[in-house]
């Protein structure tokens, strides 16, 4: 059993929190059967990744989910880089392709937040030039997200191999 609490706050919603208790829930199955885990404050930097839903695009297997995450860092960890490169040579395209493979690779992890500003900005780059003010905010939102997503990414990563064994005990 998955257990998360929050006192309120600006800004927080009741998805937050079922993410959080989703979050612990994972936890508690990989801890194995009558167990309960509660999220903790590594656990709420998970919000930024749906893990219950990046598991289900993965038919619920944990060490394809795993890799996938590996992918998606090693796939966009110089994605700021690049995107303000195509901004600066004024290529519309190739920043659309940018947001767009982003977009697909949040999608399948579950950064459902990272892949809603995404749409937005996808939005932005077939409609406005690659100056305009919304685009750049709209951007700057989708990276502060996207390094959410990363620190998520570890976190995860973190607490599992926590939940793993690594020597059996000998008989």
């Amino acid at each position: 059993m998955g257990v998360a609490s929050s006192l309120p706050q600006v800004g927080t919603s009741s998805d937050e929190i079922v993410l959080a208790a989703d979050a612990a829930l994972f936890q508690a199955k990989e801890q194995g059967r009558n167990c309960i885990c509660c999220a903790n404050e590594e656990m709420a930097q998970l919000l930024a990744l749906n893990v219950e839903a990046g598991l289900e695009r993965c038919d619920h297997d944990a060490q394809l989910y795993q890799e996938l995450l590996d992918v998606f860092l090693q796939t966009h960890a110089n994605f700021e880089s690049q995107l303000q490169s195509a901004q600066q040579l004024g290529d519309r395209d190739l920043s659309f392709y940018l947001v767009n493979i982003l977009r697909g690779g949040s999608t399948n992890i579950g950064a459902k937040t990272l892949e809603r500003l995404i749409i937005g900005v996808e939005q932005q780059l077939k409609t406005h030039n690659l100056d305009h003010v919304d685009l750049e905010d709209d951007v700057k939102r989708v990276i502060s997200e996207l390094n959410r997503v990363r620190y998520a990414i570890q976190a995860f990563k973190r607490s599992t191999l926590q939940t793993q064994d690594p020597s059996p005990l000998l008989p």
